[in-house]
């Protein structure tokens, strides 16, 4: 999750603005006054521009960036519609029933942007509504929503345009990103294909897509390529963002038509990563970036002096205590103090910034100013104490002066009303008695309300069980179904050879065992979840069992690179179970086994332990993790959302060990693949 907190801190970076100070009041009430008296549309927009990029992250910037929306949509404005659709879409993205009413606001514009120098930013707009959802999901239902996504990306693939393939690329990667880490693989390698691709692909956008599109991209890459180390692509990629962003806040249409859109932003999340990356990059090419975020910062160009520079303060007083230049960093530190002190930031905690720059002025060995600023931090944080005790003794005052008052009203209409003591009584007793009547009875209900929310709760899993059987068994028997029309309809033509007739007969067949297959599975396990009839049991030989189903296996589903092994007692060996049942868990346990293993072996053996009998099947395979061996004999549960499979094979050989009198588990002292012991009671 914490590589989408970083994109959407960017993303949102927007309405992280916070405007202070009576000129920046002055000035918002000087663009109100002239929006109330302007007629000409072209000015009300500019005017809304203004009114909302110097209202962002306020109360305020909501009102004007619809007002802005909806005249530029009238007035075909392209620039304003692209204003405020990032305002808009913020807005969307925070109601919990904002999706639909955001697509329609995005429609229109796209109707608009498509062909404009602005195209491509309804695109991204998606995308950033993608994240949100993702960012929003629980941890459990990740997988689900994810997979939702991609499905619905990929359905368009064939037909989508160039912006939709990077939002495609994007979101891929940060899905493959996520899925990794929740299987506890945190490696950047299956995500770093995708951030990489789509990076190339923007360099082909025009300039604003580019600079927002190139925001989310640069941001993973940098961090990928800080765990990687890869100094060269992290400076490179560092560069080209950095690049972009000087374009596109030159062009004069942003100089002239948004003197108030405050940059900054764009740029900090760069620079720090290159200013405090440099043991990747060096303390000099750190330093180097450090001087043109502190020239970016002291041109002012795009942003005016009211805007608040505590960002600007606060990292260079980070950055110059970690090179040990305390000096310097108290003068940050100071002016950082300068801008609390005089309202002009939201830092409230004032205090412990002077702790801070006491513990910078000793790092100096300025002992003396240390004890000073020492003090100074004890008298404000003091100061803030009283100031809470003043206003709590206040208010007790105030309450006890009215508590007090009540009593004397109180005792005067007891004086009064004696003679009504007895009517009163009779009143709270009635009251009390209807107040034990509707308590009761409020009991009884508040049962039935939670009694009806746990048959919602079971009718909702049920519903979501549900789903989840039709949504897999529509993928699992689509794939065989395709294959057998496909190549059905292939068999058929004159065009094709003998040699091909053949083959893909020979697919059909195979297919039509995977269809065969599922079903089975699928019927077996309702007819063992819907029934607990005790299953007749008789005397078995297993070996045989055992041999005629390896042999079924080599003969079926044998693969090049395994070896078939069956390892079977001299003395005889029969047991007292179901012949049908315990084939059927056997034939599904080997079938896993050789389905998840390429190369090596795959070893069927029993034995006597004991008082119980144990059939083993290992394999020389991937495994399960350990997290995931009591996960995958649930329901439909599978260790890889993206394997082939319904998800009921364990499940099924779970049900039919215990049908069996039986258990089956995962051997832990086994490390070269997987191996399943199923251990009965031997007769």
């Amino acid at each position: 999750m914490k590589i989408i907190r970083i994109i959407f801190f960017l993303i949102y970076s927007c309405v992280c603005i916070s405007v202070f100070g009576n000129e920046s009041n002055k000035i918002k009430n000087d663009l109100i006054d002239k929006l109330s008296h302007t007629e000409n549309s072209s000015e009300k927009i500019n005017l809304l521009i203004n009114l909302k990029d110097i209202t962002e992250s306020t109360k305020e910037e909501m009102p004007f960036a619809f007002q802005l929306f909806d005249l530029s949509l009238k007035n075909k404005d392209k620039f304003g519609i692209m204003v405020a659709l990032g305002s808009v879409t913020s807005y969307f993205m925070e109601q919990e029933a904002g999706k639909d009413s955001l697509f329609i606001f995005l429609k229109k514009a796209d109707n608009l942007l498509k062909g404009s120098p602005y195209d491509g930013m309804v695109t991204y707009y998606n995308m950033c509504y993608y994240m949100r959802l993702i960012q929003l999901t629980k941890r459990e239902n990740i997988p689900v929503v994810c997979d939702s996504i991609l499905n619905e990306l990929n359905k368009n693939a064939h037909k989508e345009s160039k912006f939709e393939e990077v939002e495609r690329l994007f979101i891929n990667g940060v899905i493959s990103h996520q899925l990794a880490s929740l299987s506890g693989n945190n490696s950047w390698k299956s995500s770093q294909a995708y951030f990489e691709e789509g990076w190339k692909k923007i360099d082909a956008f025009p300039l604003t897509a580019k600079k927002y599109f190139s925001a989310n991209f640069a941001i993973t890459l940098l961090t990928t390529y800080s765990i990687t180390k890869d100094d060269v692509l992290f400076r490179k990629t560092a560069d080209t963002y950095l690049e972009i962003q000087d374009r596109f806040f030159e062009q004069p249409e942003i100089i002239n038509r948004r003197p108030y859109f405050h940059k900054n932003l764009s740029y900090l999340l760069c620079y720090e990563r290159l200013i405090f990356n440099s043991r990747l990059i060096g303390k000099d090419k750190a330093h180097e970036y450090y001087l043109k975020y502190r020239d970016f910062i002291n041109s002012g160009s795009g942003d005016e002096l009211y805007k608040d520079k505590s960002f600007f303060y606060n990292l260079s007083t980070t950055y110059f205590k970690d090179i040990e230049d305390y000096n310097q960093a108290i003068l940050f530190e100071d002016s950082l103090i300068y801008l609390i002190e005089n309202n002009k930031t939201n830092i409230a905690n004032i205090s412990n910034h002077y702790l801070i720059r006491a513990l910078l002025l000793s790092k100096a060995a300025r002992y003396k100013e240390s004890c000073e600023a020492y003090e100074v931090a004890v008298a404000k944080s003091d100061s803030l104490m009283e100031n809470e005790y003043m206003e709590k003794v206040g208010e007790m005052r105030v309450k006890y002066d009215v508590e007090k008052l009540e009593h004397e009203k109180v005792a005067l209409l007891a004086a009064k009303r004696t003679n009504e003591l007895r009517f009163a009584g009779v009143i709270i007793v009635i009251t009390l008695i209807i107040s034990l009547y509707l308590f009761f009875n409020l009991r009884r209900v508040r049962g039935l309300q939670v009694n009806l929310e746990h048959q919602q709760k079971i009718a909702q899993d049920s519903e979501k069980i549900k789903t989840s059987f039709i949504n897999s068994m529509c993928h699992e028997i689509r794939t065989p179904l395709n294959a057998i029309n496909g190549f059905s309809e292939l068999i058929t033509e004159d065009s094709v050879s003998d040699e091909e007739k053949n083959e893909f007969s020979t697919i059909i067949k195979e297919n039509v065992f995977t269809l065969t297959r599922l079903i089975n599975d699928m019927l077996e396990v309702a007819n063992l979840d819907s029934t607990s009839t005790e299953l007749p049991m008789e005397i078995v030989d297993i070996p045989a069992i055992c041999e005629r189903e390896v042999k079924r296996l080599t003969e079926n589903s044998a693969k090049r690179g395994i070896t078939y092994n069956l390892e079977m007692p001299k003395d005889e060996c029969k047991i007292y179970t179901h012949p049908h049942y315990f084939s059927l868990m056997l034939r599904a346990l080997l079938d896993n086994a050789n389905k998840f293993t390429d190369k090596g072996s795959i070893t069927v053996s029993c034995r006597r332990d004991s008082e119980e009998f144990i059939v083993s099947i290992k394999d020389t395979g991937c495994g399960i993790p350990d997290g995931k061996r009591d996960y995958v004999f649930e329901k439909f549960a599978k260790v890889n959302a993206f394997t082939q499979g319904n998800g009921l094979g364990l499940y099924l050989c779970r049900l039919v060990a215990e049908r069996l009198k039986g258990r089956i588990e995962f051997d832990p002292d086994y490390h070269k693949g997987l191996k399943v012991n199923f251990i009965i009671k031997d007769i």
